[in-house]
Formats: C-alpha cells, sequence, structure tokens
C-alpha cells in the first residue's frame, strides 16, 4: 500500500514540479519583448504566485508542523474527560519505527463507541513497557475516547503518556526551510536570468510560467484530495460519526453506480430505510467509493450503518 502511495505521489509531482519547467522553458524561452506583460499586469501575476506558494506554506505548516501538538493538546483533553472503555486488540503490526528506543505499534482496537455501539479503528501506540506483550491479539486494553470526536486521535490508551517525536518534527521543519531556500533561490535566479528579468522586473510572468503553474498544480492536489477523501469517506466527518453514530441494521432499497470513479473504483450509491431509536423510519442514499475486490460483498437487502443521534440524515457505512 506504502509503494503505491508513493507511486502516486512522486507521478502527481513530477506533473506538477519538472514538467511544467521542461514546457516552459522548452517552449517559451527566452521571453521575447512582444511576449512580456505591462509592469502592473507583472505585479499581479508576482501577488498571486507568492500568494499560493504562501497557502502551500501554510497548509505544510498545518499539517506537518503543528499537526503533532495539536495531537498532544487533544490527547490530554481526551485524559481529561475519562470517557473509559475495554478494548479488544484485533491485529497489532510493528510499523518499524523507534521513539526512544521503543517500537511504535499501528493497533486495530475493537471497542464501544459513545453510543455503545461496536466500532472498530486504528492508532498508533508506543510499547513503553514489552515486557508485558500488552500488544498480541485479543488482549483487553483500558481505553479513553474523546468527548468531541473527528480529530486526531479520537481514542488513546489509559495512563499513554503524549510525547512528540522531536526528531521527526526536526527533519520536517529542515525540510521546509530546504524548500523555502531553493524557492527563494528560483524567484532570484528568474529575476537576473536574461533570458527571463533581464533588467526588465517581473514582466517575464505570464500564466504558463513555472512560478505560477507549479503552485496552481499543487493548491488544486490539495482540493482534489479533500474532496477524495470526502467522497471515500475517511475524512474528519465520517471519523466523528464513527465514534458517535447510533449502529442499527438498515433495509437495502436500491444499489446503483453513479457513474463516478476514484483510482478506477467505482463510486455507489445506497437507498437505505431504518428506524431510529425512537421508532421514526428515515430513508437516506449513502454514496461509498468501493473497491473491486469489495464488490461481491455490495450488501442487497440488510445493511449495518451507524446514524448520527441528533441528525439521521448523516449515515455512514463502516463494512465497506
Amino acid at each position: 500500500m506504502k509503494k503505491m502511495l508513493y507511486f502516486w505521489a512522486a507521478y502527481l509531482l513530477f506533473f506538477a514540479l519538472p514538467f511544467p519547467c521542461t514546457l516552459y522553458y522548452s517552449i517559451g524561452y527566452p521571453v521575447e519583448a512582444a511576449d512580456r506583460t505591462s509592469p502592473a499586469v507583472a505585479t499581479v501575476w508576482l501577488a498571486l504566485s507568492i500568494l499560493l506558494w504562501a497557502l502551500l506554506a501554510a497548509a505544510y505548516v498545518h499539517t506537518l508542523l503543528r499537526a503533532p501538538f495539536r495531537a498532544q493538546a487533544r490527547t490530554r483533553a481526551i485524559q481529561r474527560a475519562a470517557i473509559r472503555r475495554r478494548a479488544r486488540v484485533v491485529q497489532a503490526q510493528d510499523t518499524g519505527r523507534l521513539m526512544r528506543g521503543w517500537r511504535v505499534w499501528n493497533l486495530t482496537l475493537a471497542l464501544d463507541n459513545l453510543s455503545g455501539t461496536p466500532i472498530q479503528d486504528q492508532m498508533l501506540a508506543v510499547d513503553s513497557q514489552p515486557q508485558l506483550q500488552r500488544f498480541v491479539a485479543d488482549n483487553e486494553l483500558d481505553a479513553l475516547l474523546s468527548d468531541d470526536p473527528g480529530g486526531y486521535p479520537n481514542v488513546v490508551l489509559e495512563g499513554a503518556m503524549p510525547e512528540i517525536d522531536r526528531g521527526r518534527l526536526l527533519r520536517r521543519a529542515l525540510i521546509g526551510v530546504v524548500l523555502l531556500a531553493a524557492l527563494a533561490a528560483y524567484y532570484a535566479w528568474c529575476w537576473n536570468d536574461p533570458g527571463q528579468g533581464n533588467g526588465q522586473g517581473w514582466t517575464f510572468l505570464a500564466p504558463w510560467h513555472p512560478l505560477l503553474v507549479m503552485p496552481a498544480c499543487l493548491c488544486g492536489y490539495l482540493v482534489l484530495g479533500r474532496l477524495f477523501t470526502r467522497m471515500a469517506g475517511i475524512d474528519g466527518r465520517a471519523e466523528a460519526l464513527n465514534y458517535r453514530g447510533i449502529g442499527v441494521e438498515a433495509r437495502v432499497l436500491h444499489v446503483r453506480q453513479t457513474g463516478t470513479e476514484i483510482n478506477a473504483q467505482p463510486q455507489l450509491a445506497f437507498q437505505l430505510a431504518f428506524e431510529d431509536r425512537q421508532g421514526t423510519t428515515h430513508t437516506v442514499t449513502v454514496r461509498k467509493v468501493v473497491s473491486l475486490m469489495d464488490l461481491p460483498r455490495v450488501p442487497r437487502e440488510r445493511a449495518r450503518i451507524l446514524y448520527h443521534p441528533d441528525d439521521p440524515s448523516q449515515v455512514l457505512m463502516p463494512d465497506l
């Protein structure tokens, strides 16, 4: 799975970074006098370029640098709320990472959510007491749930000591500084390059220049990634529903393909009918991207769902 993610990341980055440069410096370089823009228009393109790169820098800081501190604060909030559950270890996978010499495990846990519905979820845990062999399949652990699910994490092990992997955080910060320095160097080179700046300021800037195309592509990837996670049901809203939802069995009224595909995987629309705890019947449509390997498991008559206790129109199908 990781190899496939790395492949697609490299594939998308190729079309966002080297490809625009190759096209521009093969076709539009050097910039002819007739192709230059006015200083006013060039200032607009420059401002837009800086804005797009600033948005990407903010996303980098928010996602990779601030996220560990948010997770640490959220872990402490979960410990203060102290909503206790017994969690069974379904699967434990060694990530190969070490933190202060202790192994980091990816645990799949089975537990009851805030509504008392059995669910499963994954979490990372540091095994600071390997002699106890706690992370063995079918072992039971004391866990704590968030009273405001949807962020990360939603569940922690009782007694966990929230720490930040400062080595990994430092590497991310250094990578960010190197990328920022490389970007500044590219701006400076374009300004001084005889084939672009040539003493005429930023008048060489145009919508097809790499300084605009590259950040526009990367920002587009971020938007598409957000849409993909929402369509695939793996965003924060789905996480919140998983930990808050009430489990019931719904009747499958109709299943159809929407015509949308994500990475060659079809999106299906399920029309479902179910009764909530008050006995009220609801009919909802749930769209779900289903792997081709899971198509034989698509429910045709009955399906297990989770619905939001305050808004039954919000429904999750956890088994697909």
